[in-house]
């Protein structure tokens, strides 16, 4: 997922170099510095994905070219003139430390999709309450779902975004199916679709499907299951909390870009006033293939082989 928002923060990155090799084509930097400026990220035909050649920010001379920078699992959106590179921010929704995190980077990603908003569950996914599993689609704010240690939980709110398939949609929109019992032990209880930035919770981590995907037992969906279109639903509570989803713990809402993007943002200002920041659960967060354990890659390895030795998916005491 690539965030962006309108905003008059930005960082300024330096000594800027580009690299190409076998992984692509990226930029490299080594240093990074804090602009306010009254400007804002413009999509320029509103359809709530930042386009590569199209949108731009501060004029029409920093366009979006497709690189980013992950920082604790989100892609931030880097606008490009030249050799200058800027990433918008807003201070209330990114770490404390942000500017040292993108330095640390070091460098860019590159995508060929365009920057887009995509969170979480598809609809039918099924969550565990107090009285049973009930859709995702059917809870409401006050409502009551169960965490991963049993204990009740109220639900704040229930994002809503839906997405069109009528023309191609990047893979990285789709969701991430993951079989019945890719996991082991019989979890998934039934296959779990998700979009690839959401986390599930794998021995103590927080590890976004996207970065399980194997090509096999957990995969991204295809253009064609996905052709009427779909609807993703996330389940926001007062904190950052591990609910059930089709019996595996997985993550609620984190405020990592905002709710503006969702269909019912405005039904939710009106019954919340303003939007709130939410505190990350200390957990460290996967999220590329490249970062999962050997011992959590074995054992889904072992479950898609007939195999299905349990990852400790349950929250620490």
């Amino acid at each position: 997922m690539v965030t962006y928002t309108a905003t008059n923060e930005h960082l300024s990155l330096g000594g800027v170099s580009q690299v190409t090799d076998e992984t692509g084509t990226y930029q490299v930097f080594t240093s990074a510095s804090e602009v306010s400026l009254d400007a804002d990220v413009v999509d320029v035909n509103d359809d709530g994905n930042i386009d590569i050649g199209e949108d731009y920010f501060y004029n029409t001379s920093y366009h979006y070219q497709g690189y980013t920078v992950t920082v604790d699992g989100n892609e931030y959106a880097v606008f490009q003139n030249g050799g200058n590179l800027v990433i918008p921010y807003d201070p209330a929704t990114v770490p404390e430390d942000f500017q040292a995190k993108v330095l640390a980077v070091g460098q860019t990603n590159y995508t060929q999709d365009n920057a887009v908003v995509a969170n979480c569950f598809v609809t039918g996914t099924l969550i565990a309450t107090p009285d049973g599993e009930r859709p995702v689609e059917s809870l409401q704010a006050g409502d009551m779902v169960l965490s991963a240690s049993g204990a009740p939980v109220a639900v704040k709110w229930v994002h809503r975004q839906k997405v069109g398939m009528a023309n191609f949609v990047p893979e990285a929109m789709r969701p991430v199916v993951i079989t019945a019992g890719a996991l082991g032990a019989g979890l998934p209880e039934r296959d779990l679709c998700l979009s690839g930035d959401h986390a599930l919770v794998i021995d103590d981590l927080l590890v976004n499907a996207a970065a399980l995907v194997n090509g096999r037992s957990i995969r991204w969906t295809s253009q064609a299951e996905m052709s009427a279109g779909f609807t993703y639903w996330h389940v926001e509570t007062e904190l950052h909390d591990e609910i059930l989803a089709n019996g595996v713990p997985v993550e609620t809402f984190i405020d990592y870009v905002g709710r503006s993007a969702f269909d019912n943002y405005r039904d939710y200002l009106d019954r919340h006033g303003c939007e709130r920041i939410i505190p990350e659960m200390p957990r460290l967060r996967i999220s590329a293939g490249r970062q999962v354990p050997a011992s959590i890659r074995a054992r889904i390895a072992e479950a898609a082989s007939g195999g299905g030795q349990a990852p400790s998916m349950a929250a620490s005491a």
